[in-house]
Formats: C-alpha cells, sequence, structure tokens
C-alpha cells in the first residue's frame, strides 16, 4: 500500500495508506492506522467492482468507523 499522509482528529497518531489494483477486476483499499495512548486501532476498508471505488468515499468511511470504535472504548 502506498502511504497517502496523516489523518488529523482522529487520535495523537494516524496515518492512511491506500492501493488500486485489477486482479481481473477493480479493486480497491484504504486503510488508516491510528493511536491514542495505548489504543492501537487500524480500519481496512477494500471493495472491488466494475469501477474503482473513489478514495476519498473509503476514507471517509474508514474515519467514520474508526472514530466509532474510539469513542466506544471507555478512557481510563
Amino acid at each position: 500500500m502506498a502511504p497517502a499522509g496523516p489523518v488529523t482528529g482522529v487520535g495523537e497518531e494516524a496515518e492512511a495508506f491506500t492501493k488500486q489494483s485489477t486482479p481481473g477486476f477493480k479493486y480497491a483499499e484504504y486503510m488508516v492506522h491510528s493511536r491514542t495512548g495505548n489504543l492501537v486501532v487500524k480500519v481496512w476498508l477494500a471493495v472491488g467492482g466494475d469501477s474503482f471505488t473513489p478514495t476519498a468515499t473509503l476514507a471517509a468511511k474508514a474515519v467514520a468507523i474508526l472514530s466509532a470504535t474510539r469513542s466506544a472504548v471507555p478512557v481510563a
């Protein structure tokens, strides 16, 4: 996967990665990896079809899942 840069607002450190490939169909992947204290969350979305899913669409969904996961974990 290729680095897509930092992601703000979802932890002390968060980085995104993306990849598009064609293993017989168009396959788009997006991963965001976030750390806050000792909580580490990775969300990796992959969609295959007739066309590539836009990176912005995958990014929005991944960040929403990441944010929901972080909010569900109690802070000590």
